[in-house]
């Protein structure tokens, strides 16, 4: 796993666009750019990192002691290396110098036939043993891991556990109590696990990296990043390429942001995520686990995980019905591909048709009936200039988009969440 490519969406209010040259609403930072690891690159990463595999061999094995041919009747000094190799463990170099001992032996004198043997029984009988213990090692491994959500769930942007601590796709991990300190591999992490990478900054300033280990610690403690989400990739047979799975990435990372955290306005917070490389892949890793960063190289303090228990039923109503229009905005695309911007562009045209709906078909309170129909409105103005830039070409496609980014409702919402009690990022 690994993180290339992909826009780690901004942090506190849902990263809403603003009238070009006009400063935003307090507390609305300018969308950055997310760290994600340069196309080709191989490894399991922060957002690109060291891709996981079978456990190397112990030691290197290096070139064969190729010699001058033995003395007659001497002891042949392949078959004696074939041996020790097999002893350590060496399996590729003992079966190789085993062979070559062999050839050797059967055309000219020599002693060490029973060495060289010896050395390739070994060898092959450990290879045997491996091929084993590997499959079940890593299969051992991944029991308890987070499993995929269903597409139906992944559309919606919600798992089935509703978000309580009961565990599920998007709970709170395996349950482990890590230790402080401990070093893990990067595809070891579970959801609701916290950790300290060591490279995020020099992530976000290179746009990408690869990483194979972090450092598990106590989410009571202050940390760097805390694990939100994890899905499977699917409809693949071969590695799609790094963008690819960074927009794969950035799209479903942003659709697990709630209910883990309830509302994404309530603590500046930034996206990012491990996703498979091409060496990783080939190893059957599939996974992407998506995790936040405090804005700003900020440490978190304690869980960003959300208790619904603190919100009232329109608070949960108004949050449920923005999530996907903030999930949406959130995965703009990142590549320079007109295509995909458009597909985006329409999406997001489509998710703020249905918001602007479902705002008008609840029944809300008269001090706030008034400023939710306002917000509606806003919406299905912004949706009218998506759709035009959806249809656009590359020449007209940025003046739509800044039409719909300013019609974008963030005043509107602004007014909405203060009569609802509801964070405003300030």
């Amino acid at each position: 796993m690994t993180t290339p490519p992909s826009q780690p969406p901004g942090s506190q209010p849902p990263w809403p666009p603003q009238q070009p040259g006009e400063p935003g609403p307090p507390g609305t930072p300018a969308p950055q750019p997310g760290p994600y690891p340069a196309p080709g690159a191989a490894g399991y990463g922060h957002p690109r990192p060291g891709p996981p595999g079978p456990p190397p061999y112990p030691g290197q094995p290096g070139p064969p002691p190729w010699g001058m041919p033995p003395e007659p009747q001497k002891t042949n000094g392949l078959a004696v290396g074939s041996l020790v190799a097999a002893v350590l463990f060496m399996i590729p170099v003992a079966l190789i110098l085993g062979i070559i001992a062999l050839v050797q032996l059967n055309s000219r004198p020599g002693r060490g036939k029973g060495l060289a043997v010896a050395g390739v029984v070994l060898a092959s009988l450990e290879l045997v043993v491996l091929s084993v213990a590997v499959p079940v090692a890593l299969f051992a491994s991944d029991e308890g891991r987070p499993t995929a959500s269903s597409p139906e769930e992944r559309e919606s942007g919600r798992q089935k556990d509703g978000g309580d601590s009961g565990g599920g796709e998007n709970g709170p991990g395996d349950g482990r109590k890590p230790a402080e300190g401990e070093t893990i591999q990067v595809f070891d992490l579970s959801v609701g696990d916290c950790f300290e990478s060591g490279k995020l900054e020099d992530f976000a300033e290179e746009e990408g990296g690869e990483q194979t280990t972090v450092t598990l610690v106590s989410c009571e403690d202050p940390h760097e990043s805390e694990v939100f989400g994890s899905l499977e990739v699917e409809g693949y047979t071969e590695f799609p390429g790094d963008e690819v799975m960074a927009e794969i990435a950035s799209t479903e990372c942003a659709a697990l942001m709630q209910p883990y955290v309830i509302d994404t306005w309530a603590q500046p917070l930034d996206m990012y995520f491990f996703h498979p490389v091409k060496q990783g892949w080939r190893f059957g890793d599939r996974e992407v686990l998506c995790f936040f960063a405090g804005t700003g190289g900020s440490e978190l303090t304690g869980s960003v995980r959300a208790d619904a228990t603190g919100y009232d039923a329109r608070q949960l109503r108004f949050l449920e019905l923005t999530a996907p229009v903030e999930a949406t905005w959130v995965a703009e695309p990142v590549a320079e591909d007109h295509t995909l911007h458009q597909e985006w562009a329409g999406r997001l045209a489509e998710e703020m048709e249905q918001y602007a709906a479902a705002l008008r078909a609840e029944s809300w309170d008269p001090e706030v009936a008034g400023l939710v129909t306002a917000l509606a409105d806003v919406r299905e103005e912004s949706a009218r200039q998506w759709r035009r830039a959806a249809a656009a070409g590359e020449d007209t496609y940025p003046q739509h988009y800044d039409e719909g980014a300013a019609a974008y409702g963030f005043e509107e919402e602004f007014a909405v969440r203060e009569a609802l009690q509801l964070a405003t990022g300030e």
